[in-house]
């Protein structure tokens, strides 16, 4: 029918769509390529991160202060969330390997985190440690404000084919806010 309509061979329009399917496909794998190289980049991150609070206990006050639970990523969130309570009630981590609430994995993400903060950051002097901190915390906050703008992105555009202009209009508010975040950075 649509051969006929658009007045063009059916073999033609076949092979348009043929290589269209396979033009989306290529797209697909390669933004898959992009997210499992962004988050593997993303992963070590926040394994720096935490290594370095788990190696220094002001750091880890800073990050308890600055960096918000959903921040941080699986596997690492409910790891960093017992950390968390932990340290508020106890003002030290000298017994939390001992706590019961944590896993197994927990305890030997915990275990490497420790260890690899002690490898990496022993032979650093405070303010070397001082300036890679602030930088993953910048990167770590960029790349957090980047993937929730542009999911509101995606929100939008949605919202802009149903033509709701008040879901649209609170969407830009949201995106500006964290353009206005990205930028304090």
């Amino acid at each position: 029918i649509l051969s006929n309509k658009l007045d063009i061979p059916l073999n033609i329009l076949e092979k348009d769509l043929n290589e269209a399917e396979s033009f989306l496909d290529n797209k697909k794998h390669n933004n898959s390529i992009y997210n499992n190289k962004k988050n593997k980049i993303n992963r070590s991150i926040v394994e720096k991160i935490l290594s370095i609070a788990f190696y220094k206990k002001d750091f880890l006050e800073i990050l308890i202060a600055d960096i918000k639970l959903n921040m941080i990523m699986d596997p690492w969130r409910g790891l960093y969330e017992k950390v968390i309570i932990y340290y508020t009630k106890h003002q030290d981590l000298d017994n939390f390997i001992d706590k019961e609430e944590l896993s197994e994995e927990e305890k030997k993400i915990w275990i490497e985190l420790s260890l690899l903060g002690e490898k990496d950051n022993a032979n650093l002097n405070i303010d070397e440690l001082k300036k890679n901190w602030i930088l993953l915390i910048k990167k770590l906050k960029t790349d957090y404000f980047n993937n929730k703008r542009e999911e509101l992105i995606q929100k939008l555009k949605q919202s802009e084919l149903s033509n709701n202009i008040e879901i649209q209009d609170k969407l830009v508010h949201k995106i500006n806010l964290i353009n206005n975040k990205i930028q304090k950075l």
